[in-house]
């Protein structure tokens, strides 16, 4: 039988066996990726990933991209699923610069204005009449932007959506803002805050965000020059001077709550027997504010030309204190003491208004049907002159008498603000102790008996005040003047009585530390605590040396007493 032949070709399972089996399976890849290219154009492209050799990997070659072919634009259905940009072009902005004026914020009154303005040569304008938004360039009709506007403090989280109504190079959006009022009441020194604006366009996206710090003033700062920023329609900026002096009309609080007290004792004065404004015709407005001319020079109110503040570029603005900084401090400039007197011949119903000069101010009584003048009172007179001899420096002395008015001389009418676009900023009772403010945003309002602590301090400085007024009249012992204030005084300590009973106890005066080891200490205290409880201090009855004595070391104790954090 022949043997069979051995045959010398390749079988195909051969192929893949072999020596070269390897290199076979390389090339039957690679035409497998070819064909399936050529039949997917828009696959893509997997990236290899890299083997453990290092080395550059070659540059893909153009023939080895996928062809591009050309698509319809989607619909308007699929276009609402396509997510948009996340950037925005936008900048902060604010009429007076990366500055906050408190006293405008909490003084302007609130209005309905419209959501579109546009003024010829100006960007439109969105949103309330604010001084603090957003500048969005290149918009679209139809186009929605989200505008967030937050601070670290004074600047609530606020947030509104706009909808543009028309093509523009430019906009400014302004949200609503929601500022922490009680923050920026209480703002004695002028700080920083950092803003942080986010502008979101359209439902989708996170948009786009930016940080800026900005300068708070404090709440004395007074606004009556400012340097205003416009936005042009190309979204350039103009700027312009303004007059804000009716800012002023904020400080003049004819609803502060101690205006009561002041009116009581310009009653006890005996000038005039009750406040009835206009009511008994024009010889009676003279005993009135002469009264209250009286009772404040009684608290030893001073003439102080302190107005120094925080300046900043473009801006004039001036210190002012409130009534109840004036009446602690018993000093005043002639702007304090404008706005005091203002202050309490409103609440009596007289129409009054302040004039400026240059570096001066008078206090301005004008008549009911509020036209003509009535007299003009220079209040820096109150340390050392009577009201009479204070008119007649107001009316006929100085380089700017209110007799010779000019253009020079600018007006603020109060009752006229008071009924377009100015309220009085509102007596905070934290504010009005420096040992009650706050340190931080977090520290919760006072409770109860902290804001009873506060009214015992609030008493006793008056009580202070009172004994010093009738210390500086012993040497008058048998003066109109000296009984007066002796009278106030013992008016005054019966009026604390009901505020500081419920802490003079010696038990808690031990326990809150005012007693101490000293023996001395304790029975001066027990001496004076029992003199309080027991004595009828009667303002009518005969004052002699050993009633001033007590009533000193009572006002000394309730002077110690006020400030203490008791509980009862």
């Amino acid at each position: 039988m022949a043997k069979k032949k051995k045959s010398t070709g390749t079988t195909f399972s051969q192929l893949f066996t072999g020596e070269y089996g390897f290199v076979w399976i390389i090339l039957v890849v690679w035409l497998a990726t070819v064909v399936f290219r050529e039949a997917n154009p828009e696959a893509p492209i997997q990236p290899t990933k890299p083997s453990g050799r290092q080395g550059s990997v070659p540059p893909t070659k153009s023939t080895d991209r996928p062809k591009v072919t050309s698509k319809p634009l989607p619909s308007t259905k699929e276009a609402e699923r396509i997510p948009l940009e996340s950037s925005v072009d936008f900048t902060p902005y604010a009429r007076t610069g990366n500055e906050i004026f408190p006293s405008h914020v909490l003084s302007i009154k609130t209005g309905t204005f419209s959501s579109y303005r546009k003024r010829t040569g100006m960007a439109p304008s969105y949103g309330t009449q604010g001084t603090i938004g957003v500048i969005v360039r290149n918009v679209r009709k139809g186009e929605t932007f989200k505008v967030t506007i937050s601070g670290d403090q004074f600047i609530k989280p606020s947030e509104e959506t706009f909808t543009i109504w028309e093509d523009a190079p430019a906009v400014v959006l302004h949200p609503h803002l929601q500022y922490d009022y009680q923050s920026l009441r209480r703002n004695t020194q002028t700080t920083f805050t950092n803003l942080t604006f986010t502008v979101k366009k359209g439902v989708q996206g996170n948009g786009s965000s930016q940080t800026q710090k900005w300068q708070v003033h404090q709440i004395n700062d007074c606004p009556l020059v400012l340097t205003l920023r416009n936005v042009l329609g190309d979204g350039n900026y103009s700027t312009e001077t303004a007059s804000y002096e009716s800012a002023i009309a904020g400080y003049v609080n004819e609803n502060h709550p101690w205006i009561d007290a002041i009116l009581r004792e310009a009653i006890d004065t005996g000038i005039c027997t009750k406040f009835i404004g206009y009511q008994g015709g024009e010889e009676q407005i003279w005993p009135q504010v002469s009264a209250i001319w009286t009772a404040l020079q009684r608290r030893g109110l001073t003439y102080s030309s302190i107005s120094t503040t925080t300046r900043s570029e473009g801006h004039a603005f001036q210190h002012v204190r409130f009534l109840e900084q004036s009446i602690s401090s018993t000093q005043a400039n002639c702007l304090d003491g404008s706005v005091l007197l203002c202050s309490i011949l409103r609440k009596i119903g007289l129409n009054t208004g302040i004039m400026l000069v240059p570096g001066h101010a008078y206090v301005c009584i004008v008549d009911e049907s509020n036209k003509s003048f009535f007299c003009g009172i220079e209040t820096t007179a109150i340390g050392g002159s009577d009201l009479r001899r204070a008119v007649s420096i107001a009316n006929n002395e100085g380089d700017y008498p209110l007799s010779k008015i000019t253009d020079k001389y600018t007006y603020i009418d109060i009752t006229k603000v008071r009924g377009t676009h100015r309220n009085p900023i509102a007596f905070d009772e934290v504010a009005a102790i420096p040992s009650l403010r706050p340190q931080t945003k977090y520290q919760a309002f006072p409770s109860r008996e902290e804001l009873a602590r506060q009214e015992r301090i609030i008493l006793a400085i008056k009580l202070q005040s009172k004994m010093t007024e009738l210390l500086s009249h012993t040497s008058l012992r048998n003066s109109q003047e000296y009984r007066l204030a002796a009278v106030s005084l013992f008016t005054e300590l019966r009026r604390c009585q009901s505020a500081f009973n419920g802490i003079l106890s010696l038990p808690l005066l031990e326990k809150s530390g005012i007693i101490e080891a000293d023996k001395r200490m304790e029975e001066r205290y027990t001496h004076v605590i029992n003199l309080l409880k027991t004595r009828s201090l009667d303002a009518g009855s005969e004052i002699t040396d050993g009633d001033i004595k007590t009533a000193k070391e009572i006002t000394d104790a309730l002077v110690s007493l006020a400030s203490m954090p008791l509980t009862y």
